[in-house]
């Protein structure tokens, strides 16, 4: 196996479309390679085994850039009783039969291992087939998002941190902010696909919240709000943060307007500080998922809620009732 630098720099240097999959897929299988027990337990997740001690004593071997007569999947992870290839999607299109092609790889070279495909995109795609194919030929099939991958590398640390050593530890942090910038950790908010669906429907918006601010003036005295209206001069905030003696119940809104970058943000503010949520994949800073207001918040893409493969009145009607839903909430906080 070559240096997985040198494949890095291959990467950089390249000008094809499928470099950022490729330069990903370096640093996965660096991750992978660096600590021989989180890529067993990584696999024994992928099989849903209950032979995790087992298979973590075991030497696993990832290789990435490979070529077989039918295809050239992103990454390979095998062992004496596993056989499994990895299929990374980070925007690309899909080849055209290239699952199924893959499929064939594993027919010919699994031998008597275990063998999975397993596809990873950004977002977990409803119309593949090929898992049908795959239990046919006693193959094992795994979709998921990156999310999902960023989910199950958070359970992996947390259940193995104490056996990290301190430069795997900072190489796994690395990657998590890799992720985090590129949009694939578990958050979801606004991105730059927003401002569409935002600026046709920013009228009904305000409308809204025009209703949710109507009922801050019927809160109880031992409930508080969050900040509505300008926030610094900067940012114009729509939405209504319900507190009951200190402690934060629930918030609905949504912020536009970053003078500087013109952007649409989301920005949570408190008495001593502001916190970035969510914009642009680059402004991606300072987010901080356990400070994220209990899990509480009512804190969503506009462009997740009313996509542009909708008619507008689909969008319309899906952007009202989120806030109908929020309203509800913030009336059920009144009354506990």
């Amino acid at each position: 196996m070559g240096s997985r630098f040198e494949n890095l720099w291959t990467c950089v240097k390249s000008e094809q479309n499928e470099a950022r999959e490729n330069f990903f897929t370096e640093l996965f299988a660096l991750l992978l390679t660096s600590n021989k027990k989180l890529c067993g337990e990584f696999v024994y997740l992928l099989f849903d085994k209950k032979e995790s001690e087992s298979m973590t004593e075991q030497e696993f071997f990832v290789e990435t850039q490979l070529s077989f007569e039918d295809g050239r999947p992103d990454m390979l992870v095998r062992n004496k009783d596993y056989f499994v290839v990895f299929e990374h999607k980070v925007g690309a299109e899909r080849g055209e039969m290239q699952l199924e092609r893959y499929v064939k790889i594993l027919e010919k070279n699994k031998g008597d291992r275990k063998a999975m495909l397993v596809y990873i995109d950004i977002e977990v795609p409803e119309d593949l087939e090929i898992g049908e194919i795959c239990k046919q030929k006693e193959i094992g099939f795994g979709k998921f998002s990156w999310k999902q991958i960023w989910g199950m590398l958070k359970k992996l640390e947390k259940e193995n941190k104490k056996t990290f050593d301190p430069a795997f530890k900072v190489l796994l942090k690395e990657f998590y902010r890799y992720m985090e910038v590129q949009g694939m950790d578990e958050f979801e908010g606004f991105s730059i696909r927003d401002l569409g669906v935002w600026g046709e429907f920013r009228p009904v918006v305000v409308k809204m919240m025009k209703i949710l601010e109507a009922l801050k003036e019927q809160l109880p005295k031992n409930f508080e709000t969050g900040l509505l209206g300008k926030v610094d001069n900067k940012v114009n905030y729509y939405g209504c943060g319900i507190k009951k003696n200190g402690r934060d119940l629930v918030w609905v809104g949504f912020v536009d307007g970053d003078e500087m970058s013109g952007i649409n943000l989301i920005v949570q503010v408190t008495k001593d500080k502001e916190l970035l949520v969510n914009a642009d994949q680059l402004l991606r800073r300072g987010f901080k998922h356990d400070n994220n207001w209990g899990g509480l918040s009512r804190i969503e893409s506009l462009f997740k809620l009313a996509p542009p493969n909708l008619d507008k009145d689909e969008q319309k009607n899906k952007i009202i009732n989120f806030y109908l839903d929020g309203i509800k909430q913030v009336t059920d906080c009144m009354k506990r």
